[in-house]
């Protein structure tokens, strides 16, 4: 720009002489001094001016370099702080989704391990609920054999001295349910001869306390003697243990029919026992 500044300037300067001498006619004249400077104050304010506006334009192309330069250093910035944040996004969501699928897993192994337990417990409850009605019916149903008629053909298939053990072992059983059943398959008629003394081989106070259980049969502890004396030589031996509130609930448990059976662990002993 200089360059074309300085050709402009030289060939304003051979105008000016040009001017400043002409030839007419063979006769070279020369203009007036007025005129000619006139022309170089002009030329040399219009110089001024486009070397005022380059440094004007020098000036705003330096500034839009700057804003350029700032311009793309925060977008490089912005770019890798938005990639920097969607990676944290995107781990933060494999976790969460890890962690859901843990808890998903366990939910469903405890959901099977519970179905798998009720079912067990209710197919525990349900032969439970068989046992005691078979042994109710068998008892309904066997209520009318005499005990004089079974003592008499025990007699004739064993020996005399076999008899009082086998009298004892159908009396004396360690279990409800063995009750029921001795007392089903061992029942006398509300027509017997409460007179037991002619029965060497049994044992005659127990003989006649069933005796008189049997006309008002109930299972109460302190309904009757009998069952007085189930309770206390037969039931209550089994359930001693060191925790007596535990004991006293196993036994309202079991007469409420309440009570249920499961396998129990070793591993789970052991732990209670520390």
């Amino acid at each position: 720009m200089d360059s074309i500044l300085d050709h402009r300037s030289d060939a304003s300067d051979a105008n000016s002489v040009d001017s400043a001498f002409s030839i007419e006619n063979g006769v070279v004249t020369t203009p007036e001094p007025n005129e000619h400077s006139t022309s170089a104050a002009t030329l040399l304010n219009e110089l001024q001016r486009v070397k005022q506006d380059l440094k004007n334009k020098d000036i705003e192309i330096q500034r839009a370099h700057e804003i350029r330069e700032n311009t793309d250093r925060e977008i490089e910035d912005l770019t890798a702080s938005l990639f920097q944040s969607a990676h944290s996004m995107v781990e933060q969501a494999k976790y969460a989704q890890a962690n859901a699928e843990q808890k998903l897993k366990t939910a469903n192994q405890t959901i099977d391990a519970l179905v798998v337990e009720n079912t067990q417990l209710k197919k525990s409850v349900s032969e439970l609920k068989e046992i005691i009605n078979n042994c109710r019916s068998s008892l309904v149903t066997n209520r009318s054999v005499p005990i004089t008629t079974v003592l008499s053909s025990t007699e004739q298939q064993q020996p005399p001295s076999s008899i009082r053990q086998i009298v004892r072992e159908k009396l004396h059983k360690r279990s409800s349910s063995d009750l029921q059943q001795s007392l089903s398959s061992i029942d006398i008629s509300t027509k017997i001869d409460t007179n037991v003394d002619d029965w060497p081989m049994v044992d005659n106070v127990l003989l006649r306390e069933f005796a008189r259980w049997e006309e008002k049969p109930s299972i109460g502890k302190d309904s009757s003697v009998f069952m007085h004396r189930v309770y206390s030589e037969d039931i209550l031996p089994c359930l001693t243990f060191p925790n007596a509130d535990l004991s006293s609930k196993i036994l309202t448990a079991i007469e409420h029919n309440d009570v249920t059976m499961e396998t129990c662990h070793m591993r789970t002993i052991d732990e209670n026992m520390k």
